[in-house]
């Protein structure tokens, strides 16, 4: 899903309805589960993405679920409702654009403009079908 039809902010939840983006993780690790579901501790990379992924689709609200199959004793699925956080929105506003300026210029030094892809992506499938 991208923020608009530049196509430079995208996000690919793991679930989504007329209001609600919902992402799920099955952590490698149990302690993270355990710290999630017993403390409601979470990464904070992990709150960051559920922030962007708010961003991006407008959603409403966000559901951030964590399911380890591994915990047979106790609820082996827990989740929770991320809050939209004003800060975090208004932080993700003031650098989204500053990182898409440092993007062009990374790619710029590469001889890449952004876009290209696209054409390189068509040009191999039109490959293909000849």
């Amino acid at each position: 899903i991208y923020l608009n039809s530049s196509m430079r902010v995208g996000v690919s939840p793991d679930g989504l309805t007329d209001d609600s983006c919902i992402e799920l993780k099955v952590p490698f690790n149990g302690e993270n589960f355990i710290k999630f579901a017993s403390f409601g501790t979470n990464k904070s990379a992990w709150r960051w993405q559920a922030q962007f992924q708010l961003y991006t689709t407008k959603a409403e609200r966000h559901i951030f679920a964590q399911y380890d199959p591994r915990n047979v004793l106790c609820n082996n699925l827990h989740f929770v409702e991320t809050e939209i956080s004003d800060k975090d929105q208004s932080t993700l506003a003031d650098a989204i654009p500053q990182f898409i300026e440092d993007m062009d210029a990374a790619l710029k030094n590469l001889g890449v403009e952004f876009g290209q892809h696209w054409n390189y992506l068509k040009q191999q499938r039109g490959n293909k079908n000849d």
